[in-house]
């Protein structure tokens, strides 16, 4: 993947600090790692993207409010489980899911330590693996996403769609455009990642090697006729009396 072509077909649309590179450089070489499916990428990037105020950086819920966020945050129904790391994780269902997803051999982790979704070594993976498997409101990607490439419209359909893995449809225009840019810029710098691990509605079926198929059929006829030119020549009188 060229880095460069990446980063100048998002520039006209997108403010690039030396910060939000760094961040987008990590999410981006954990995709390629991961081979995660182009479309999936599109929507994680513009996801982290919103939800961390376009610092790429792993965030609590409102950062932005300096010395009076704490205040704020106390006052939340799901304090002190509130929003951390590049998607925002809230609820304590949320934060003890994924213990189970994450860090089987303690479950918990993320309850008795709820920051570590600020440090990159949980953030990330936390990124990717929340929305691949639909943690927060049962939808996961590949409810949305089909990974084929279609026209913007239906792309920018689909991307307004996926909004409700992480919040229902808000923001879901803003965000759904985001995903599209970076999917063209993703395209043009060359991504590739792989299919998702199910086929998914409007995917089209594997190209067939009709080689190998019409080998095996001549193979089959083969075996048939064989076959039956052996029971042909058996006396069925004989070996069956009755």
């Amino acid at each position: 993947m060229n880095r460069r072509t990446f980063y100048d077909a998002l520039r006209p649309r997108l403010n690039w600090t030396t910060q939000n590179v760094y961040g987008t450089e990590r999410v981006l070489d954990y995709a390629e790692g991961q081979r995660t499916p182009l479309e999936y990428l599109s929507y994680i990037l513009a996801t982290a993207w919103w939800e961390t105020g376009q610092t790429m950086h792993p965030v609590r819920e409102a950062y932005y409010m300096g010395s009076g966020a704490e205040a704020y945050r106390r006052r939340l129904r799901y304090y002190p489980w509130y929003g951390r790391g590049l998607v925002q994780t809230t609820w304590e269902r949320n934060y003890r899911e994924l213990g189970y997803m994450l860090n089987p051999e303690d479950t918990d982790i993320f309850i008795r330590r709820p920051d570590l979704l600020l440090e990159w070594e949980w953030a990330l993976p936390a990124l990717f693996v929340a929305m691949a498997a639909g943690l927060y409101t049962g939808y996961s990607l590949d409810d949305f996403l089909d990974n084929v490439d279609e026209s913007d419209e239906e792309q920018f359909r689909e991307y307004r769609a996926a909004r409700r893995v992480v919040n229902g449809t808000d923001r879901a225009d803003e965000i759904g455009w985001l995903a599209l840019h970076f999917e063209k810029a993703l395209r043009a710098a060359g991504y590739t990642g792989q299919p998702p691990v199910r086929p998914l509605p409007g995917v089209p079926p594997k190209p067939v090697d009709e080689d190998r198929v019409s080998l095996i059929g001549r193979a089959i006829a083969l075996i048939v006729a064989l076959v039956t030119g052996l029971l042909a020549g058996i006396n069925w009188d004989v070996l069956w009396p009755w």
